[in-house]
């Protein structure tokens, strides 16, 4: 989930998904977006949410799904290619 427009590329229209917040507040989201974390890695399926002011990475699909490492420290999070052990992406 992503609130800001600035690295989302392609979209797509789904059928309305209900997303509930901590503050038991919840909007619909009804676009489906593509987005380049880095030229290797890519998510398919990113939910923009105008309410929300931070962007939120499903890190279990990072490790199961695309192989990566993810390194968090009290400034960074690091995410690694497991296999060539090459560092990918450093976010902070």
């Amino acid at each position: 989930m992503i609130g800001g427009l600035f690295k989302l590329e392609h979209t797509m229209p789904i059928a309305p998904i209900p997303v509930a917040f901590p503050n038991r507040a919840s909007e619909a989201v009804s676009l489906q977006w593509s987005m380049s974390l880095s030229p290797k890695i890519n998510f398919d399926k990113v939910f923009y949410i105008p309410k929300f002011s931070c962007n939120l990475i499903d890190v279990a699909q990072l490790i199961r799904e695309l192989k990566y490492i993810v390194i968090f420290d009290d400034d960074l999070c690091l995410i690694e290619d497991r296999i060539s052990r090459s560092l990918t992406v450093v976010l902070n």
